[in-house]
């Protein structure tokens, strides 16, 4: 089967996941593009331009994003840790592997959310520990392009409605994305392919379908199946490592 055949059918599905709960694409898109054998930074190239109009088509829902606590939180803590960690990560990100730490991270908050939601209600209180998870954040996208469970798990705590939920899971990607793109095309040798084009077309043409599921789920079910995609990926991402 032709590799570009395979991509956009990967491309769709995960995309149509993306429209509904705001991760997946970058999530699963990454590890599976790797081992079909593509380039860590050339797989980025392909993922990040559809999933920021994904996060683009999410944020023209909310027009009250800015007012948001965990918009500010993410722009001054989670953003700067990105840009430092993308600087090491494009000198020396073929001898980086940190994917014990991220799933650990992953597990962790996954199960503490699902199972013991008044301990995580407590510790996402604590300014401090908020800073921390949102240097977390940036520092594992940085490093591995797989911080969005962390960082939809960070937003299901702070907010609780799912379209609150989801354009902050939407605005970290997009914000995410554009600087990591800055920093893949200005210091890299990647460059900019026409196949890019076709991909970048297929959220836009299955969005609308996507938002019927969205809208028929509660604000609880978003979160607890949120969560639950997110301690299987952990798990996943743990078991590929032995």
């Amino acid at each position: 089967m032709d590799i570009i055949f395979v991509e956009i059918i990967l491309i769709t599905l995960l995309s149509f996941f993306q429209s509904i709960f705001g991760v997946g694409l970058l999530l699963y898109g990454t590890p599976i593009f790797l081992i079909l054998g593509n380039d860590f930074l050339y797989s980025l190239s392909i993922l990040l331009p559809v999933s920021m109009v994904i996060s683009l088509l999410q944020l023209f829902n909310n027009n009250s994003i800015f007012k948001l606590k965990f918009i500010k939180l993410f722009s001054f803590i989670t953003l700067p840790f990105l840009i430092v960690t993308l600087l090491i990560l494009i000198q020396f990100y073929k001898n980086i592997d940190i994917k014990l730490l991220v799933s650990f991270v992953i597990i962790f908050f996954s199960l503490n959310n699902l199972i013991f939601t008044k301990f995580m209600s407590i510790f996402f209180l604590n300014i401090k520990n908020q800073y921390i998870v949102f240097s977390f954040i940036g520092i594992i996208h940085g490093l591995t392009n797989l911080g969005g469970s962390l960082l939809a798990i960070t937003s299901s705590q702070i907010n609780s409605k799912k379209n609150n939920i989801r354009t902050c899971i939407a605005y970290g990607y997009f914000t995410m994305g554009l600087l990591q793109l800055i920093f893949i095309y200005l210091f890299t040798d990647i460059n900019f392919e026409i196949n890019n084009f076709i991909y970048i077309l297929i959220p836009i043409l299955i969005f609308k379908v996507s938002q019927k599921l969205y809208i028929n789920l509660s604000d609880l079910r978003f979160n607890r199946v949120l969560n639950i995609i997110t301690l299987i990926f952990g798990l996943y991402l743990y078991i590929s490592l032995n």
